[in-house]
């Protein structure tokens, strides 16, 4: 067989295919030992530190167990030293108890009064009560307050009751003008309120109340308003009689005011006080109706007094 025969081609492949498993081997091999020498190298390094760490060690541990010996020995020269002057002391104590009477009680320093306060912040303690209870009062005024329950704005009792609510501030007759009017036509009354101050805060909120009055009387037809009060001296008589001349002076329509009240009468009192009859007489008798309303000259408004014989006495 030839060099180009194809059995010599094969065996020659063959030959350099196992050539190249013989360097791959080799090869890792020699990568092997190299990494177990670096690993040997590497634990070698960290035995030598070790070791030296030991040695430093037991120097250090050398001179701490010569630091201490020197301890242990100072301790044991105090301890005697210490037995020894507490066995001087007892044996003083022990002469002292013999010779000197034992006693409860000794004076070490003569008692006197103090020449000054031991504390100076009494004014700081006044001014801080007085503000911690200030809050504290504060508080519980507002707590008391919010946890009352009651309305508080008009809004609210609209919102709970669906009706219309309005709020009329206090009013009081001026003394002086009522004064100067002594013996004139003019009575300054706190009755006819709204007719001596025609742009107040309160005629404006009894123009309200007036609004109120005429949607009624286009809607269901209103002839007859009632005004009541929760308890005595609310001011139903001066809302009721400033309301009646509101509706006169606004509009002119004729307007009857009916004093109901028969156990008070105030407003009989303060609109009609020469009346002999009233209310009582007009029930028995409704022919005399005519003849028990009396007018009122300023306002024109008609008054129907709330009396029965005897008549109303003023004081």
């Amino acid at each position: 067989m030839g060099p180009a025969h194809f059995a010599v081609l094969k065996l020659h492949k063959r030959m350099d295919e196992l050539r190249k498993s013989i360097r791959d081997e080799e090869q890792r091999v020699a990568d092997s030992y190299a990494n177990e020498y670096q690993i040997a190298k590497t634990r070698e390094s960290e035995l030598a530190a070790t070791m030296a760490q030991l040695v430093g060690e037991a120097g250090t541990s050398g001179q701490a167990q010569v630091k201490m010996r020197e301890l242990e020995s100072s301790a044991d020269t105090l301890r005697n030293l210490y037995n020894s002057f507490l066995q001087k002391f007892k044996e003083i104590n022990t002469i002292q108890t013999e010779t000197i009477p034992v006693q409860n009680a000794r004076i070490l320093t003569k008692a006197a009064p103090p020449q000054h306060k031991s504390s100076k912040k009494a004014a700081a303690v006044v001014a801080g009560s007085i503000m911690v209870g200030l809050f504290l009062g504060a508080g519980a005024a507002v707590a008391r307050e919010w946890a009352a329950d009651v309305f508080r704005t008009p809004q609210a009792v609209e919102e709970v009751t669906g009706i219309p609510c309005v709020v009329l501030p206090m009013v009081q007759p001026n003394l002086e003008r009522t004064a100067s009017f002594q013996g004139s036509a003019k009575s300054m009354l706190v009755e006819e309120f709204v007719l001596d101050a025609p742009f107040s805060r309160f005629t404006e909120e009894l123009r309200n109340v007036k609004a109120l009055i005429n949607s009624a009387q286009l809607g269901d037809g209103v002839r007859v308003v009632g005004v009541v009060s929760s308890v005595p001296k609310e001011g139903k008589t001066t809302i009721a009689a400033n309301l009646a001349a509101l509706m006169i002076a606004s509009s002119g329509a004729r307007t009857l005011i009916i004093d109901g009240d028969v156990h008070l009468r105030l407003l009989t009192a303060k609109l009609a006080p020469d009346a002999r009859e009233g209310l009582i007489e007009a029930l028995v008798d409704p022919s005399r109706l005519a003849t028990l309303v009396s007018k009122r000259k300023r306002s024109g408004l008609d008054v129907l007094r709330a009396l029965s014989r005897p008549p109303f006495q003023r004081s």
